[in-house]
């Protein structure tokens, strides 16, 4: 019997920068940082000025989704996508992860009213984020800027299941 492969995804929207490996990841010509141990998540904050927005932020990477605490916002408007194809997409091997940049005009996204221009996208294995603490297989992140440079990210959490 072979087995198939099912795909389940979960979507969540955050605002800012988001990224994650279970392997060392290097930024800023050099920096490394990881997600366990003395230079994980709970200690971001102190690797590097750079990065206190990791201790100091209202909302830091991971995210875990505690489903039964989550409250629904009825203010907020759905998200709107609108993408299209794209020729001369560049792929992009950052070492800790693989991604593709796009050229301008590939697509946008509206969050409550403001417009986000599709940049990049990448994906990480295993997830950062977590749904009531279970980290998924892998996590594709859709990278938006602004016009006024503020980023939106769009997760997508993917978990492979076999039969």
């Amino acid at each position: 019997m072979a087995a198939s492969v099912i795909l389940f995804i979960a979507a969540i929207i955050f605002l800012g920068f988001n990224s994650s490996s279970t392997a060392t990841e290097q930024v800023d010509g050099g920096m490394q940082f990881t997600y366990s141990g003395a230079r994980g998540p709970y200690n971001w904050g102190r690797l590097s000025p750079k990065f206190d927005k990791c201790s100091n932020g209202k909302s830091q990477s991971p995210i875990n989704i505690v489903k039964h605490k989550a409250v629904i916002n009825n203010k907020l408007k759905p998200l709107i996508r609108d993408y299209k194809s794209a020729i001369n997409v560049t792929l992009l091997n950052y070492g800790f992860i693989v991604g593709m940049q796009y050229p301008n005009n590939s697509g946008i996204l509206m969050v409550d009213g403001k417009k986000y221009s599709l940049k990049q996208m990448h994906w990480h294995s295993p997830s950062e984020h977590r749904i009531d603490g279970l980290q998924f297989d892998a996590e594709l992140h859709l990278v938006h800027v602004a016009d006024d440079h503020n980023i939106s990210v769009v997760g997508i959490l993917l978990q492979i299941w076999t039969q």
